[in-house]
């Protein structure tokens, strides 16, 4: 009866990552970006880097098999907008550069190996899309000269992660994903702005099944 028991029980917590699933997760996100400035005669590269608390939300549909698994879904990612400010300082005066994130989403596939029933270790594919915006202040005494660039971004992204299953329709993971964002330049008044930014993401979290 006992070793019974412990087949069903393993069934069932199999069970848990196949189906419709939804899922939240808390972290930290690192966003690094180069961020350059150039005109004739000058050029000015700042790389803005910062760390942040993070949330996020998905929803999508796992396949099983008694060694893989494979899924579809979609996410979204909720943490403050400040993800870097670098100040710049010669004998003419200095440079600030401001960047902020906004409304990171995106969709992926995984594919994972099922370790023991209710274990599986897995990897994803990501695409990508957040708005970003960029601000540069030039002080050159005694003038102050203020310009910003918005753009969305997107770009591939790729991670692992580790899921266990808790009971028949709940399970925990830890998962870390890096993206890479397109690169965007725009020239306003003769000015040439480049955002190039990345994302590196850490989550621990809890899920259901459907």
């Amino acid at each position: 009866t006992l070793v019974a028991a412990a087949f069903g029980c393993s069934a069932l917590m199999a069970n848990a990552q196949s189906g419709l699933f939804v899922e939240g997760g808390i972290g930290i996100g690192a966003a690094t970006t180069k961020f350059v400035t150039s005109e004739p005669g000058f050029r000015e590269t700042i790389d803005i880097g910062k760390s942040r608390p993070l949330g996020s939300l998905g929803a999508g549909w796992r396949w099983t098999s008694p060694t893989t698994v494979f899924g579809v879904g979609a996410f979204g990612n909720l943490a403050g907008r400040n993800i870097g400010e670098i100040t710049v300082t010669d004998p003419a005066g200095s440079v600030t550069g401001k960047l902020e994130q906004r409304n990171h989403w995106g969709i992926g596939v995984e594919a994972g190996w099922r370790l023991a029933p209710p274990t599986t270790i897995y990897g994803k594919l990501t695409w990508n899309r957040a708005n970003f915006k960029g601000t540069l202040t030039e002080t050159l005494p005694p003038d102050v000269f203020t310009d910003s660039i918005s753009n969305n971004h997107s770009g591939p992204g790729f991670g692992v992660g580790l899921r266990h299953a808790l009971a028949a329709n709940s399970y925990v993971f830890a998962e870390w994903r890096h993206v890479n964002f397109n690169r965007k330049t725009r020239v306003i008044e003769g000015v040439s702005y480049t955002v190039d930014p990345s994302n590196s993401i850490g989550l621990v979290g809890l899920g259901w099944t459907f």
